[in-house]
């Protein structure tokens, strides 16, 4: 994603939670899951990425969610799994740290089309949030679904 953290943001393995586990591995393990799940296998008997993610979202580590989610993102061609993406962890972290987040969201559609896939499924109720996603897609020549509008569902 065009201004994506690098790996680097996360600070090492020590620095996830869980600490055995690295970046790599849990952006190559969040793949796995996501794509399961995308399959309608709703988990598997050791997933553990999709509930690291949860844990830094809610240590308030966007930044690390970003970062995990951008390389994850780079690694997935099938449209299915970056719907799940979106309407997942994606949806969260922008649900929850959208402010904060929304300049690196708009560059993200701007460059990256496996993202743009992704943030198509995702739904908003931050309407500010929302309006400038919206405003980043149709500029990328992409239509969204407004959720407020019933004749689009």
């Amino acid at each position: 994603m065009g201004s994506t953290p690098t790996p680097g943001t996360v600070r090492d393995e020590e620095d996830l939670p869980g600490g055995e586990r690295g970046f790599d591995a849990v952006v190559e393990r969040y793949v796995e899951e996501v794509t399961r799940l995308a399959g309608g296998v709703v988990s598997g008997d050791d997933d553990w990425a999709m509930e690291r993610l949860d844990e830094l979202l809610h240590q308030r580590r966007p930044r690390e969610v970003w970062a995990i989610l951008g390389a994850a993102i780079g690694r997935i061609d099938d449209e299915r799994v970056l719907c799940q993406v979106g309407a997942g962890v994606l949806e969260t972290l922008i649900e929850i740290h959208g402010p904060a987040l929304i300049a690196d969201v708009e560059a993200a559609i701007a460059t990256d089309a496996r993202f743009r896939m992704a943030v198509c499924c995702i739904w908003i109720r931050d309407t500010p949030i929302r309006d400038r996603i919206a405003a980043g897609l149709e500029a990328a020549g992409v239509g969204v679904q407004d959720p407020d509008r019933p004749d689009q569902q």
